[in-house]
């Protein structure tokens, strides 16, 4: 019973593999809004930094990695600064922007302060992030987002992380397992 729920997690892998490679849409009766509505979520493998998107996504890979390419580094981030800036950044990859993305990115009041929080003391061009920005809405509306105390805004979710590397941690179990199971037979 032990191997049932990273059967469950390598079968989802595969199904989301087989959907990506065969260009199916997953219809969600929402438009991509980033995208000017005409573009419908897909099912999109291969996206590095958003990939808890990857069944159901907005954006491309190669528009992901273009993003992310054009970044400049934060230098002594933690852990939690990497994960926040990483999900900030992956916004436009949401199949939900229609409730948050109108023109503009709207974010969460909470999730620009606990950005903040997290990432003030790292360094961009050597000096500190609170250098720059007294607090996290400053932050955010240098980025040219809205930022909004209330519903209909992009919020940080911190367990697409976690989840992220369970399943990739459980394929290559499973994987493991399988082949264990081959070579012994």
């Amino acid at each position: 019973m032990a191997l049932f729920p990273q059967f469950i997690a390598f079968l989802l892998y595969s199904i989301t593999r087989l959907f990506a490679d065969n260009n199916v849409v997953i219809e969600t009766g929402n438009k991509c809004s980033y995208f000017y509505d005409y573009r419908l979520p897909t099912v999109q493998s291969g996206l590095v930094n958003c990939s808890w998107y990857a069944p159901s996504a907005c954006c491309k890979r190669t528009e992901v990695t273009s993003v992310f390419s054009k970044m400049y580094p934060l230098y002594k981030s933690t852990t939690s600064c990497k994960n926040h800036m990483n999900y900030l950044m992956c916004y436009f990859c949401s199949p939900d922007q229609h409730h948050w993305y109108k023109e503009k990115l709207s974010v969460c009041l909470d999730f620009c302060e606990a950005l903040y929080e997290e990432c003030k003391t790292a360094s961009y061009n050597g000096e500190s992030l609170s250098d720059y920005y007294p607090n996290g809405t400053a932050f955010c509306e240098a980025q040219n987002y809205k930022v909004v105390d209330g519903s209909n805004c992009f919020k940080f979710d911190p367990n697409v992380f976690s989840f992220s590397e369970i399943v990739t941690y459980n394929t290559l179990v499973v994987v493991a397992e399988v082949i264990f199971v081959i070579v012994v037979l």
